[in-house]
């Protein structure tokens, strides 16, 4: 199984950043978590789901210097 994420936004001000994590067997459309009346996934423009289970917002508090590529992702 590989575990994928990406950003979804980010707020400058804030230091925080909105992450969505999933994985090739439970898939964005398997983790949606806004519909449509008739049931069917409420998307976002680019095709993928508004909202899923594993959308996070994470701080990030160290500031001065910022982090590194790096130190934000663990693998």
């Amino acid at each position: 199984m590989n575990f994928k994420f990406k950003i979804l936004s980010f707020d400058l001000s804030q230091h925080s950043i909105v992450v969505r994590y999933y994985t090739d067997f439970l898939t964005e459309d398997n983790l949606a978590t806004s519909f449509n009346l008739d049931g069917s996934i409420e998307r976002n423009k680019d095709g993928s789901p508004i909202r899923c289970q594993t959308d996070y917002n994470l701080n990030i508090w160290k500031t001065n210097p910022p982090p590194t590529e790096e130190e934000i992702i663990i693998v």
